[in-house]
């Protein structure tokens, strides 16, 4: 609740007032400029969507054209009679669905005898020479009968024979209702009505009384083939979209004319709807700058609450809190001496906190750099110093390090640099785990050196221990020799045990790490090794891939993924036969489909494990092809998985350059141009652009195909 009381103070009046005054001017300059902006947008949405469900409606009926011309191939597929011969009406019946979407099918012979397969077939219209022709070509023809007094009939026809026009054609009477509103029965969304009309602009389907008077007034006028109009029938105003719909090529079917029609009330109804809501919205956003209002006046007169608070905090131990007044009176320099006084009592306490932040960040994360930083950043807050660094030993060679220090004069990024440390002084190190303070005036350890160059002289080392073994040191610089007390170091000793433990942590995550990579590849040479021809092929193929996905930007994840899916994307074939990988010749058709079964079982075999989720698109999804003619699934374009999208460019470009049993390698010139010509049909262009970019850039296949090594996110240990 927002407390009112302010308002009693005249400068809080006039504040409010002011700031009233300076919101409903650009509030109602919006409030006008909005209006009219999104009644207008929402008429042309509807106008728009009037126009999308036109085009939607016809793209139906076509497409229900294509499946009933599948049916009567089903059924010139199982029924193809002698001329002259009845047809067995029980082999037709089977299929329900043939009843349902046409009312009658017969066969005619070559002299124009017809045998009725179900139902009665009347009204055929009698077929041009130009429509046989079609015929002949293997199409399907579409004819319509209009009537009078009742919807016009359609019929479809096509040969019996493809090859032998005289063996007669198949002719049948569509269902209506099916073609017209499909198997779900609805024309067109809600208030919405259909027309369809002929080239000759006689109506075929309406679904709305009245609609023949478009065909026979509006439509020989219009000029364009798309567009709208606006009609009006008894009394009422309609917007109307209208498209042309035919296929002469598939169907011989002349232009037919689709229109949709929507009374205006209906296109106007989000607009009514906005109309009511905008007052509402306005008068909402009048209370909020009024409240609002009263809450910056409120926090602008409140200096006094604020010490008082403060007091309060101080008096609970909460030193570290600050008063923050900027009203440049009295009130903010008894906030800034209230402020020192705060500082003072808190500065223990700041150790405190940046103890804790050390804690939550270098024991919540495994990266060592970011280990690393925290530990820089935080530490002068612990204890005070010039300089502060972590020196990382190598964990197979300790006598070699990683030194990243931090000059706090100098600001900026830490400084990074390799250091030979020798064996100056780390068994004494490691015997003190207290630590040991040094000046450069006596000599100290070489490890120091690159801090002592910066202007500090005095430092105290603190050894840092990973299962008794010296891992890191802990450094801390002053310009001059500084006592440190018992508080001081006990706090500093702290620190290096939480580092210890991170860096522990860090190790174990890299070594498994290194332990999941090492047998990623030997699984991946396993599965290679099962044929003399394939071996290696997943390491030069993971290579290539991650070149070009490098090349189209891909995340570091995307990448990592892209890097086990390319040595895991054969491993179905751990149950493909020997014999089919290594037949020298034509595989027949059931070995053909043996071998199509290894990226199935390759995404089953990888399923179970959760952290294969990212690979598994790659393994499943390789040999599909950008037009959707691959395997197992037939995906195409951007359904199939970007990485594998990738990786089927790769694994095709490897196995062309490389000897199989059934052939020899093929000449670099020869496989790119092979690969442009499968541009766009087995591969992706943006994928096969970004491929041609890696092989110009060296064409030597040995230097494409070489195996990079693993990224490491290790650091010094």
């Amino acid at each position: 609740m927002f407390d009112f009381g302010v308002l009693k103070s005249k400068v809080a009046r006039r504040i409010l007032v002011l700031f009233v005054i300076c919101a409903l001017l650009p509030i109602a300059a919006m409030t006008l400029l909005s209006f009219v902006q999104v009644s207008g947008t929402l008429y042309e949405q509807s106008r728009a969507r009037l126009q999308q469900d036109t085009k939607s409606f016809a793209m139906s009926v076509h497409e229900r054209l294509f499946m009933l011309e599948a049916e009567l191939e089903i059924l010139q597929s199982t029924i193809r009679p002698a001329p002259g011969e009845p047809v067995d009406p029980e082999q037709l019946l089977r299929r329900s669905d043939f009843e349902q979407r046409f009312l009658a099918i017969a066969s005619i012979d070559g002299e124009g005898r017809m045998t009725p397969i179900f139902g009665e077939l009347e009204g055929l219209p009698e077929r041009s020479a130009e429509e046989m022709n079609h015929i002949s070509l293997g199409r399907t023809l579409v004819s319509t009968v209009a009537m009078t007094e009742q919807p016009a009939a359609v019929f479809l026809t096509t040969a019996l024979d493809q090859d032998d026009l005289t063996a007669g054609l198949l002719t049948a009477k569509v269902s209506l209702p099916y073609l017209w509103t499909g198997d779900v029965g609805d024309v067109a969304p809600g208030g919405i009505e259909v027309s369809v009309f002929d080239e000759e602009n006689r109506l075929l389907f309406t679904s709305f009384p009245g609609s023949s008077r478009i065909g026979d007034e509006i439509l020989p006028e219009l000029s364009e083939s798309i567009g709208e109009f606006e009609w009006s029938f008894l009394g009422e105003e309609y917007l109307c979209s209208y498209r042309p719909m035919g296929d002469a090529y598939n169907f011989f079917v002349p232009t037919w004319s689709v229109v949709l029609l929507q009374a205006r009330s209906e296109v106007n109804a989000p607009v009514r709807q906005f109309r009511r809501l905008f007052p509402l919205v306005t008068l909402l956003s009048l209370w909020a700058v009024l409240l609002l209002s009263i809450s910056q006046i409120r926090r602008s007169l409140v200096p006094l609450e604020r010490l008082r608070e403060g007091t309060q905090r101080i008096a609970n131990r909460e030193f570290d809190s600050r008063v923050r007044v900027t009203s440049g009176d009295e009130f903010e320099e008894l906030a800034d001496s209230f402020n020192l006084m705060a500082g003072q009592l808190g500065s223990q306490f700041r150790a405190l906190t940046a103890m804790a932040e050390i804690d939550r960040s270098i024991l919540s994360v495994l990266d060592i750099k970011k280990i690393v930083r925290t530990v820089l950043a935080h530490m002068p807050e612990v204890i005070p110093c010039d300089a502060v660094g972590l020196i990382l030993i190598n964990a197979t060679d300790s006598s070699r390090a990683q030194i990243w220090w931090r000059n706090l004069k100098w600001g900026g990024e830490p400084f990074e640099e390799d250091h030979i440390l020798g064996s100056s002084g780390l068994d004494e190190l490691l015997a003190n785990p207290n630590g040991l303070s040094f000046t450069m005036d006596n000599g100290g350890p070489s490890y120091l050196e690159p801090m002592a160059k910066q202007g500090n002289n005095a430092f105290l080392a603190l050894p840092i221990s990973v299962q008794e073994q010296l891992a890191a040191i802990l450094c801390l610089g002053f310009e001059t020799e500084t006592f440190h007390t018992q508080d001081n170091l006990a706090l500093a000793r702290q620190v290096v045990d939480q580092v210890a433990v991170a860096l522990s942590n860090a190790r174990l995550i890299i070594e498994l790490d290194e332990l999941t990579w090492g047998a990623l590849l030997a699984l991946a040479r396993t599965i290679d090794a099962k044929s003399p021809w394939t071996a290696g092929h997943s390491e030069r193929v993971t290579s290539m891939a991650l070149k070009i996905g490098r090349e189209l930007g891909l995340s570091e994840l995307e990448l990592d993924h892209l890097q086990r899916g390319g040595l895991l994307h054969d491993i179905g074939k751990i149950g493909t036969p020997a014999e089919i990988l290594d037949k020298p010749g034509r595989l027949t058709d059931e070995e053909m489909r043996v071998m199509r079964q290894h990226p199935s079982m390759g995404a089953q075999i990888l399923e179970p494990v959760k952290s294969f989720d990212g690979v598994i698109p790659i393994v499943l999804q390789h040999h599909e092809w950008f037009d959707g003619s691959g395997y197992p699934d037939g995906a195409a374009g951007e359904e199939i998985d970007i990485r594998a999208r990738i990786f089927a460019v790769a694994d095709v470009f490897d196995a062309l350059v490389s000897d199989r049993p059934y052939r020899s390698a093929m000449p670099f010139e020869k496989v790119i141009d092979l690969m442009t010509e499968l541009t766009g049909t087995q591969f992706d262009p943006v994928v096969m652009e970004a491929f041609m970019r890696v092989v110009s850039q060296d064409s030597r296949i040995e230097a494409m195909l070489a195996p990079e090594p693993r990224r490491r996110s290790s650091v010094g240990i």
